[in-house]
């Protein structure tokens, strides 16, 4: 039995009352190896879960409790939400334009070596809940969004597009905002895509901290 098929033999994903997509990308297939039996045994039985999405290091789960738990290997995600957190405690409650943290622990330690592979630190952040933008908006996020923090100008839209649908114009206006706050603070993205933005009411949010960078966080919320 080689190194793959001996972890992956003990490190089954964790259990959830629906299905993983049938094709697993590598994201996927990275946790299935990294997460431990011990670990595995211990979340499987604190609660039920919900297959939600997953990333480049990561996979997102809804719980009972109302919220997303992140299972993740992304360190860079973690030193976000420790930050954030931080910043939740002195601005008084919820930050504007990400998801609010609720919680955030390390569940796996790093396991040496084997054969040139390694099993990485795992983290767990349970986050705010929120409405993941539709396909359509993910589409014009996605085409458009670097257009803005790469200096388009933002009055052209008006005259570049007319926009009929109010419920578009409200979308567009949301993510200049966020666009603009990204640019005024010279805030590091490394995955800012529509697939990662959600609705909090009627505001766009950040929903994968691995996008920002710790370090630029505390000058996101500066007035």
């Amino acid at each position: 039995m080689n190194w793959y098929q001996k972890f992956k033999t003990a490190a089954p994903l964790l259990d959830i009352d629906n299905k993983y997509p049938k094709n697993r990308n590598k994201a996927i297939q990275r946790l299935d190896k990294y997460i431990q039996e011990n670990t595995k045994k211990k979340l499987d039985e604190e609660r039920k879960r919900t297959y939600l999405n997953h990333g480049e290091y990561g996979i997102a789960y809804s719980i009972p409790e109302g919220y997303v738990e992140k299972i993740t290997s992304d360190e860079s995600e973690y030193f976000a939400a420790l930050k954030i957190i931080q910043l939740q405690k002195e601005n008084g409650g919820i930050l504007p334009y990400v998801v609010n943290v609720h919680s955030i622990e390390q569940i796996q330690e790093e396991i040496p070596s084997e054969n040139n592979q390694y099993i990485p630190n795992l983290y767990r952040l349970i986050l705010e809940k929120v409405i993941p933008i539709n396909k359509s908006q993910i589409k014009f996020f996605n085409s458009n969004i670097y257009k803005i923090l790469d200096g388009y100008d933002t009055k052209e839209y008006d005259r570049d597009v007319n926009y009929t649908d109010p419920k578009i114009n409200q979308f567009v206006k949301c993510m200049i905002v966020l666009a603009e706050k990204i640019k005024q603070y010279n805030v590091p993205q490394y995955d800012l895509k529509g697939e990662n933005i959600g609705w909090r009411n009627n505001e766009l949010v950040i929903l994968d901290l691995g996008a920002l960078d710790s370090m630029y966080l505390e000058n996101f919320w500066k007035t």
